[in-house]
């Protein structure tokens, strides 16, 4: 399944129907989008079958996963719009966007921009609100859950830590022009003061390093009020 261009097959799917065989194996072999995540779907339900679950609720979890999985890909497979609408980005990105009535083409770029970038915002009137009000029954997850999840990442990994850290340099209350990103933490130019490469280690120790090392004097001050 190890692709022979990696860069250049998303451009060529992006252009391509998720149908067309554009995606070239270094074997030779080539496959459409669609076939690669049905190929990785059959992985994993195989997997699920023989593996061993931490908890009952895991493993009803999973399983409750890749069901939505092979629902999804099966609409792909019959283009059933109307399933995903609400589920799918793209798809829905397409129905806020579709053409009106006598609108000219520069007008419909213009809006698909715009659609491009309110889709994601959130607060009042938003896009997430409409959707949420049109296919209520679509949701995944409550407003609950997703204010809890904000305030509180998951424990035992990487995105805990980095919580944690920013938590931590703000009780500092100075200002440092650090740069936190999803890997590592450096001064915004070449210095890397810590890497956290695994999603799913929490680097507890390393980040108490960082905040209790000799490091912050040498850090430089930010000239404007922004912080980290």
């Amino acid at each position: 399944m190890t692709l022979d261009k990696t860069i250049m097959t998303f451009y060529d799917v992006a252009r391509s129907d998720y149908k067309d065989p554009v995606l070239i194996l270094r074997s030779g072999q080539r496959m459409s989008a669609l076939e690669v995540q049905v190929r990785y779907c059959e992985a994993a339900r195989a997997f699920i079958k023989k593996a061993r679950f931490e908890s009952v609720q895991t493993e009803a979890d999973l399983k409750e996963v890749v069901v939505w999985w092979e629902q999804a890909l099966n609409a792909l497979e019959k283009r059933d719009f109307s399933w995903m609408l609400g589920r799918f980005d793209w798809a829905t990105k397409k129905r806020f966007g579709d053409t009106q009535e006598g609108e000219d083409r520069d007008a419909l770029i213009e809006r698909r921009k715009d659609i491009n970038v309110l889709y994601h915002a959130l607060g009042p009137g938003c896009l997430a609100e409409r959707m949420n009000a049109r296919w209520p029954e679509r949701r995944i997850v409550t407003d609950e859950e997703i204010a809890r999840a904000v305030a509180y990442p998951p424990s035992g990994t990487r995105a805990f830590s980095r919580a944690s850290l920013i938590r931590q340099i703000h009780a500092l209350k100075k200002k440092f022009r650090v740069n936190i990103a999803w890997r590592e933490v450096t001064d915004g130019l070449l210095d890397v003061f810590l890497h956290m490469d695994s999603p799913l280690e929490t680097y507890e120790k390393e980040v108490a390093n960082f905040i209790y090392s000799p490091l912050w004097g040498s850090i430089p001050s930010p000239s404007g009020d922004s912080l980290v």
